[in-house]
């Protein structure tokens, strides 16, 4: 038996959605070159070759494509540089805590989880906001999240009302239960910006536009 909860079930992407991840992308980019002497230009052809079949993508498995092989060391000169900074969206911490107010937040990402959670770490409005890493194609929710006719389950708890928000459309279930309301954010700077929004999910240019 499940414990029935009032509030919805809010699940937050991460990349593109919370994590200005192309002004991260362009920070990491100078680190390569101070750090290991890649040039801009190297790092920046070589981003996409260095993603997974599925998108996925991890600056450890970018730098081992361009000769260092170190992920420890790799690792902690990123963090020497990196921790500290806030590569969360500017409208992130007011959204988070407001949607903390109105119901159960998740935040639901496509990674490598030792990459991933280096980012969590410099995204401080989600620090304590449980952390689901996924390394398989996003599509609609997460395995952790069970399907029911009259809503979805998580942690025991069964939400009448889930909100998936997301920036990338092609992460949008098709044919989604009437429980399920998907949002795509439109970040124009982010990737997927040029993709149109699918038929029957709510678009937005800010967290702050959704009303819950």
């Amino acid at each position: 038996m499940y414990k029935q909860s009032l509030r919805p079930l809010i699940i937050l992407d991460f990349d593109g959605t919370l994590l200005f991840i192309e002004r991260l992308l362009e920070d990491m980019a100078r680190i390569a070159k101070t750090s290991w002497d890649i040039q801009p230009d190297r790092f920046h052809e070589t981003y996409e070759p260095a993603k997974t079949e599925v998108g996925s993508y991890s600056i450890f498995d970018h730098l081992r494509l361009l000769g260092i092989k170190d992920e420890d060391e790799a690792e902690r000169v990123l963090k020497e540089d990196l921790i500290g900074e806030d590569y969360g969206y500017t409208d992130v911490p007011s959204a988070i805590e407001r949607f903390l107010e109105m119901g159960d937040v998740i935040v639901w990402t496509l990674g490598s989880p030792r990459f991933q959670n280096l980012k969590r770490e410099l995204c401080p409005s989600i620090k304590t906001i449980p952390f689901i890493i996924t390394e398989e194609q996003k599509r609609g929710l997460p395995k952790e999240v069970e399907r029911l006719d009259e809503g979805g389950v998580y942690e025991g708890s069964l939400y009448r009302q889930v909100i998936s928000v997301d920036n990338n459309p092609r992460n949008f279930m098709e044919g989604a239960p009437t429980w399920l309301r998907q949002i795509r954010i439109l970040r124009p700077e982010a990737h997927h910006s040029d993709i149109p929004t699918p038929s029957g999910v709510e678009e937005v240019a800010s967290l702050a536009k959704i009303v819950i």
